[in-house]
């Protein structure tokens, strides 16, 4: 095929192009973090992408956006290569092994520690056979070879590479376990292999169950460790960011995180320590297995392909416009018309003409040079060595922190949230909770309850309600009212409604809503449910209950009711009522009304009903409703209803009853029926009645009924009549009523009817019925009938 000329060859920004390789067709392809290599027909290795670490091999670090074979190599036939995060791995005909790119921890295998910025040969393997197959992590590399021997080589700070206590090795070494290995698969922080005789060992980080290794085995981690709950011989093997896909003769399984579906167990595994049968694949023969960082795809021997995990970006090659995460496998429609053969990275394909893509999602087909990839945009056409791809060096890559390039050099870096947020969550806040929390509240919380409180109360409070709370009420809170709150309305808020608010809606809250909501909810809020929830309900609650709030109600709260609120409704309440009110009244309610009002029902509603309502019912209600709320009310609330509400009922409600409510009446309700209910009636409802009403009717009426009411008829009700209604009663309401309904009557509600409404019944009400009650019918009741309502009426 005569190819064009270099301009042509170009990839043009955001649109599908395609390229041709002259007289020759693409066989092989692996990608890596940034960078992409690819193997012809003749031998011939073509590299593009990011180039940081030198890891396309050419010679200097210049991201190259278009293939660009590596002439260095011309004389030799490449066979095998392998992407890792930084770093390239390639094996020849000749049995030669090289290495290009990052070397920060000796991965490239050379001796030392130094980046190379073209290929250079590991002469380690010179005497050592053919090699197999090729395995390259994150910083960790491997070779496999003919004779079953395994050598890695590179970090080793987990113990990712099976060498023990040693913090890296920067040459190959040997990695043994007494038999033959036939796979091996290098994930982020861990590895596995597989022997002849299908035995599974894995090694590396042991978090999250991704090693799938009982408790016990757990310690030698940093060793090759068999896996003994896997009754079948395995055959292959691969490792993602956080979990693990095996594949036996009769199904696959899966162990690790499951946060975002990658173990094809349903939408509540979310973490599976053991390995556990895939239940889809158990009637069915795969042939291929392989997974990303938090997703997962199986080939069937009859071509079929079904991927499951996360859906950003579309690597599941369901579909364009489908990026949600899947939870149990889903068939790729888009790809039945093809036979696929391989997917994923790190599988060697020996079928002439085949082309491997490692890309999340990519399959090969059986046409000869051909390949079709399911990222977004990337389409391939059917001609011989032809390919598309949607932006220049743009990879979509399986690795951990894998990373989304729209243009050369260009890195979509996964938000900070998703390291953070889980350190804060998994390790500060326990911290917190475990050993400072109770540092706090038992020596700190009771010197602040039972002196600095009753000081402040008794002393430093009647200072300023005395005399600052007079002076902000008179003069400052007027200024505020009448100068800031005006620019605040007038200035700031239109801006923060017209500019920053529809950044927040557009841009802001989507990531939010589809990714850190998520993540808070299926894997931080079960570490505070487990872990820091028992221990504030089980602890600090009845200790305060028991403890400082008696304090509060026998020091503070008569000194607060006794003193502090006469003075606050005799002297501050009337300013704010004569000043301050009217001024909101008048001015800023119009405001609201009149512009921002419109504005959030025109750009806002229609975003959070059409968009945000769909995904926080479909992905974080059923979290809530399943897990959530049966621990609450199967644990927390009997531990609140035994020990909190009885106390509260029986101690601290008669104390209110019996002397602060008193004081309130006796005091405060006159004051208020006296002086500020006439001063409404006969100053503020006239104002209302006679100038707001009419203005509202007049003017904000008519501008809700022509404007917003018809816009609200004509387009919101019809968009949630045809889109959202049906997909709440067609889906949600049955999957609610089917479902969750089942879960709360069966579990929730016989505990709550069994125990707790006899224990407020028996124990509480009468508490409530013998000493509270009676007090309120027979003192305050006639106190109000007769004294205050009278006094009321009259001067109305």
């Amino acid at each position: 095929m005569v190819g064009p000329t270099a301009d042509q060859i170009k990839f043009a920004e955001n649109i599908p192009s395609k390229f041709w390789l002259k007289n020759d067709v693409p066989l092989k392809i692996a990608c890596g973090d940034e960078h992409t290599a690819l193997i012809t027909e003749n031998g011939k290795l073509f590299m593009f992408g990011s180039n940081n670490w030198g890891q396309l091999g050419l010679g200097s670090k210049v991201t190259v956006n278009k293939p660009t074979c590596v002439k260095a190599l011309k004389s030799q036939k490449v066979t095998l290569v392998s992407c890792g995060r930084n770093h390239t791995l390639i094996c020849t005909a000749q049995g030669n092994v090289f290495a290009a790119g990052g070397n920060s921890e000796g991965q490239l295998g050379l001796g030392d520690c130094e980046e190379r910025t073209s290929f250079h040969r590991i002469r380690f393997f010179d005497s050592h056979g053919p090699i197999r197959m090729l395995s390259a992590g994150s910083n960790t590399s491997a070779a496999l070879t003919d004779s079953g021997k395994l050598f890695m080589w590179g970090d080793n700070g987990e113990g990712q590479i099976g060498l023990g206590k040693e913090s890296h090795a920067s040459s190959p070494q040997e990695v043994g376990v007494g038999r033959p290995i036939s796979w091996v698969s290098c994930g982020y922080y861990h590895s596995a292999l597989v022997t002849v005789d299908g035995a599974l060992y894995t090694f590396g980080e042991r978090d999250s169950g991704k090693l799938g290794l009982s408790t016990d085995q757990l310690t030698g981690h940093r060793v090759p460790q068999k896996v003994k709950t896997i009754g079948r011989p395995v055959s292959q093997v691969a490792c993602g960011g956080g979990h693990t896909v095996v594949l036996t003769d009769d199904g696959v399984y899966t162990f690790g995180l499951g946060q975002y579906g990658q173990l094809g167990h349903g939408t509540f595994i979310f973490e599976s320590r053991i390995p556990r049968q895939v239940e889809h694949f158990q009637k069915g023969r795969v042939c291929r297995v392989d997974c990303g960082e938090n997703h997962t795809a199986v080939v069937t021997d009859s071509g079929l392909l079904y991927t499951f995990g996360d859906g950003r970006h579309g690597k599941l090659g369901l579909g364009e416009e489908n990026f949600t995460n899947q939870f149990k496998p889903t068939l790729c429609p888009r790809f039945l018309q093809y036979h696929v053969q391989a997917v994923g990275v790190r599988i060697h394909i020996q079928t002439p003409g085949s082309v491997l893509c490692s890309s999340p999602g990519s399959v090969l087909c059986s046409s000869p040079g051909s390949f079709l990839c399911s990222s977004p945009g990337s389409v391939l056409c059917s001609s011989p060595g032809s390919v598309l791809c949607s932006s220049p060096g743009s990879v979509l890559c399986s690795s951990p922190g894998s990373v989304l390039c729209s243009s050369p050099g260009s890195v979509l870096c996964s938000s900070p949230g998703l390291f953070y947020v889980p350190v804060l969550v998994l390790f500060y806040v326990p911290v917190l909770v475990c050993f400072c929390v109770p540092v706090l509240v038992l020596f700190c919380v009771p010197v602040l309850v039972l002196f600095y409180v009753p000081v402040l109360v008794l002393f430093c409070v009647p200072v300023l309600v005395r005399f600052c709370v007079p002076v902000l009420v008179l003069f400052c809170v007027p200024v505020l009212v009448l100068f800031y709150v005006p620019v605040l309305v007038l200035f700031y808020v239109p801006v923060l409604v017209c500019f920053c608010v529809p950044v927040l809606v557009l841009f802001c809250v989507p990531v939010l809503v589809l990714f850190y909501v998520p993540v808070l909810v299926l894997f931080c809020v079960p570490v505070l449910v487990r872990f820091c929830v028992p221990v504030l309900v089980l602890f600090y609650v009845p200790v305060l209950v028991l403890f400082y709030v008696p304090v509060l109600v026998l020091f503070c709260v008569p000194v607060l009711v006794l003193f502090y609120v006469p003075v606050l409704v005799r002297f501050c309440v009337p300013v704010l009522v004569r000043f301050c009110v009217p001024v909101l009244v008048l001015f800023y309610v119009p405001v609201l009304v009149l512009f921002y009002v419109p504005v959030l029902v025109r750009f806002c509603v229609p975003v959070l009903v059409l968009f945000y309502v769909p995904v926080l019912v479909r992905f974080c209600v059923p979290v809530l409703v399943l897990f959530y709320v049966p621990v609450l009310v199967l644990f927390y609330v009997p531990v609140l209803v035994r020990f909190c509400v009885p106390v509260l009922v029986l101690f601290y409600v008669p104390v209110l009853v019996r002397f602060c409510v008193p004081v309130l009446v006796r005091f405060c309700v006159p004051v208020l029926v006296l002086f500020y209910v006439p001063v409404l009636v006969l100053f503020c409802v006239p104002v209302l009645v006679l100038f707001y009403v009419p203005v509202l009717v007049l003017f904000c009426v008519p501008v809700l009924v022509l404007f917003c009411v018809p816009v609200l008829v004509l387009f919101y009700v019809p968009v949630l009549v045809r889109f959202c209604v049906p997909v709440l009663v067609l889906f949600y309401v049955p999957v609610l009523v089917l479902f969750y309904v089942p879960v709360l009557v069966r579990f929730c509600v016989p505990v709550l009817v069994l125990f707790y409404v006899p224990v407020l019944v028996l124990f509480c009400v009468p508490v409530l019925v013998l000493f509270c009650v009676p007090v309120l019918v027979l003192f305050y009741v006639p106190v109000l009938v007769l004294f205050y309502v009278p006094v009321h009426f009259n001067l109305l």
